[in-house]
């Protein structure tokens, strides 16, 4: 006497494959949330639209277009710090992008600081950073970085990672 297949039944190689599901799910999940604070610790290049030139500092505080080189000084961390703000951290100093309505610079990060906080507008691959404190957008002539007025011009816009 033949015994009839339940076809409702599932196969154990089906319930081994079923377990194992949600475990390599699990790994998947794991890796891609291991990875995500690695690369947002990185930073990221801040290319200006225009002239195709880095945002860059240096441990005095000075803040500059230069040519890009991928160094730690040409990396940026842009961390939420309220919905619509944004701090701006250079990967090399760990000093925060800073104005005073006109100069642009780099100071140790502080809390609460308005004159570090930023809203970043996007249009398509382009970014415009306005300061919260001054209302004013980051700009730069080729030669220099400062904060002016915010007229969606080109050289206010900048484009994050290369």
């Amino acid at each position: 006497m033949t015994r009839k297949k339940n076809p409702l039944r599932p196969r154990r190689a089906e319930i081994g494959a079923l377990t194992l599901l949600p475990l390599l799910a699990g790994a998947v999940l794991a890796t891609t949330l291991a990875a995500a604070p690695a690369n947002a610790a990185n930073g990221t290049l801040i290319r200006h639209w225009k002239t195709g030139k880095c945002l860059d500092s240096n441990s005095a505080g000075h803040v500059y277009p230069l040519g890009c080189n991928h160094g730690a000084n040409q990396k940026w961390v842009v961390q939420q710090y309220q919905p619509g703000s944004n701090r701006i951290r250079n990967v090399a100093t760990g000093r925060c992008l800073d104005t005073n309505g006109k100069d642009v610079y780099t100071l140790p990060c502080q809390d609460p600081n308005s004159w570090q906080k930023w809203r970043l507008y996007h249009n398509g691959n382009r970014v415009q950073f306005e300061n919260i404190r001054t209302n004013k957008c980051l700009d730069t002539n080729g030669g220099s970085v400062y904060a002016h007025g915010c007229n969606r011009g080109e050289y206010q816009n900048w484009r994050l990672g290369f």
